[in-house]
């Protein structure tokens, strides 16, 4: 009798397993995830729940680090790292999201036998952390060097962020809640700094800097607004804040030690400023 009761309990947890994966299989399908790594220590932990997410994960080097979490229906991710200490945290949840990321060390080699960036030397350190919720959103992450960082933040549809870094210790960080809003930041120095965010619609959002010790911030609530900043030389400052339609900021400096600070709120406001040439 108690051998036919462990029988019986034994049968019905069987049967409880068959059709919570059954029940799986059904509501997720078409995941495809492909891993390349090569080297010493590196790590990839990859959670796909939906269907016909997509992931194409690379690491070439040592003590690379990579978490991968999506949930929802046809989403893109592909990261590369290259180098020493690399890290990259990528979430996406929604529908049709993607991201590309790709990051160098300085000098790092690329698989064995094969020439990376710069390759020669050593370097890494390079970090990326980014969130996508909603549907469409679009993310690109390059740096190449050492120690830099990027952090984005998505939660809307149909959003891009930008963000190319060439350097040391550079940081950029971006942050979108909305709808097709459009960032885009590239650096080129030692310790730059380029802080986006926008709350709205439509907004576009563009910086450049090449130096050292530069800082870009650029804040926009509203809609159809749009800011321009460029910064070629050491120490310089721009910070520009706007707030409701169709407003645009222009700021261009060269040089050492320049500031410009602009606020603008209201509808169809422009500004432009040089400074340095």
């Amino acid at each position: 009798m108690r051998a036919f009761s462990l029988s019986r309990t034994l049968m019905s947890v069987s049967i409880a397993s068959g059709l919570i994966f059954t029940n799986m299989a059904i509501a997720a399908e078409g995941d495809i995830v492909t891993v390349d790594q090569v080297g010493v220590l590196n790590s990839i932990a990859v959670d796909q729940r939906g269907s016909f997410n997509e992931a194409t994960l690379s690491q070439y080097g040592v003590g690379n680090l990579l978490n991968l979490t999506q949930d929802g229906e046809a989403n893109v991710a592909l990261s590369s790292s290259e180098g020493f200490n690399n890290a990259v945290d990528i979430s996406q949840t929604g529908s049709d999201n993607h991201i590309e990321s790709f990051q160098y060390g300085e000098g790092a080699g690329g698989r064995p036998g094969e020439e990376g960036p710069g390759s020669g030397g050593d370097g890494g350190g390079n970090s990326l952390v980014s969130s996508q919720t909603g549907d469409s959103n679009w993310a690109f992450n390059s740096q190449v060097g050492t120690n830099n960082s990027a952090t984005f933040t998505q939660d809307g549809d149909g959003q891009y962020v930008g963000s190319y870094q060439e350097g040391d210790s550079n940081s950029a960080s971006f942050s979108q809640y909305g709808e097709y809003n459009g960032a885009w930041a590239h650096q080129a120095g030692y310790e730059n700094s380029t802080s986006i965010t926008q709350n709205g619609d439509n907004n576009g959002a563009f910086s450049d800097q090449h130096g050292e010790l530069n800082v870009s911030s650029s804040t926009q609530e509203g809609s159809f607004n749009y800011a321009f900043s460029t910064q070629h030389g050491d120490d310089n400052i721009t910070d520009i804040s706007q707030s409701g339609e169709s407003n645009f900021a222009g700021l261009c400096q060269q040089g050492e030690e320049h500031e410009a600070y602009v606020a603008q709120s209201g509808l169809s406001n422009s500004v432009s400023v040089l400074q340095g040439f």
